[in-house]
């Protein structure tokens, strides 16, 4: 299961090795190992609007909670994605049968001529996600919560050997 982003009423933004054909084998990394577009378009269901993973007593998560699911009318990654896993270009949009419901709201992205101002540092960054949380017993599978990290100055994120994990470190002064 991949995170993303909602980027207009219509469309996600995700990494594209999510729809690597086997995620568990080393790839090429090559547009050919993807799921073909009509297998993603008969088969994902895109949750948008959603704050848990799933509806659960134990977890205090009502069906509300988990958000609205939509299917998916098109996959885009060609060019966005840069072959050989260099990790520079691993874009997919997808696009989604209809528009999300009046109340889920996507991100503003920045335009291209105000790039410049996202290097201010008084900037204040947030990452969102459902990663593991060791400090809320989910240190080995996700927690069904979505999760906010405020990102400082003196943090970045990083990746790891494995594609599905990604960590913010935090430098010491």
């Amino acid at each position: 299961q991949c995170g993303g982003t909602l980027i207009s009423k219509r469309h996600v933004i995700t990494a594209a090795h999510c729809f690597w054909k086997d995620s568990d084998k080393n790839t090429s990394c090559n547009t050919e190992d993807m799921i073909a577009n009509d297998i993603v378009r008969k088969n994902l269901k895109v949750v948008v609007g959603g704050t848990c993973t799933m509806a659960d007593s134990g977890a205090n998560c009502t069906e509300e909670d988990v958000g609205t699911r939509i299917g998916v009318k098109k996959l885009m990654f060609e060019e966005f994605y840069e072959k050989g896993c260099s990790g520079t270009k691993d874009i997919a949009i997808i696009e989604l049968l209809h528009d999300a419901p009046k109340d889920v709201h996507h991100v503003c992205l920045p335009h291209l001529h105000h790039v410049d101002e996202l290097s201010d540092p008084s900037l204040r960054v947030s990452s969102f996600g459902w990663g593991s949380d060791p400090l809320n017993d989910y240190e080995n599978e996700t927690t069904p919560f979505l999760q906010k990290v405020d990102l400082g100055d003196r943090m970045y994120c990083s990746g790891h050997s494995r594609a599905d994990i990604n960590i913010v470190f935090v430098i010491e002064v």
